[in-house]
């Protein structure tokens, strides 16, 4: 699968950091410097499968600790001042976006949310 193109849009709907990682916690693709360890991608993938502790202990990415906003079995939203993270899991993979001022939330929720939808109708 080339992602290039999902993680493209990501990027021109003014995400400045993206990824999809895979459910093993390995990046399969990157954009803009987005650097999670694989530890980190774990315990995300781990959160839609226990929302209630991810809303309890917030999330960590790229070394950041964001509030947790969301968390459900499909999608994980977290903030830190006025920059934040969207994930949202597919098949077999997470689609992660990352924004700062001047992107706002709800832009960088609708835009990975829709790059998920596409690779879920793509079998991903």
């Amino acid at each position: 699968m080339d992602y290039d193109t999902h993680l493209n849009s990501l990027q021109q709907s003014g995400l400045s950091k993206s990824a999809i990682i895979s459910h093993d916690g390995s990046i399969l693709k990157e954009i803009g410097g987005f650097n999670s360890q694989t530890e980190e991608n774990l315990k995300l993938i781990q959160g839609f499968n226990d929302a209630s502790r991810t809303r309890e202990t917030g999330i960590i990415l790229m070394g950041i600790s964001f509030i947790t906003i969301l968390a459900n079995e499909r999608s994980i939203y977290g903030r830190k001042g006025h920059n934040g993270i969207c994930a949202v899991k597919t098949k077999t993979a997470v689609v992660i976006g990352y924004y700062s001022e001047p992107v706002q939330g709800t832009v960088s929720a609708s835009a990975v949310e829709r790059v998920a939808d596409q690779l879920i109708h793509s079998g991903y």
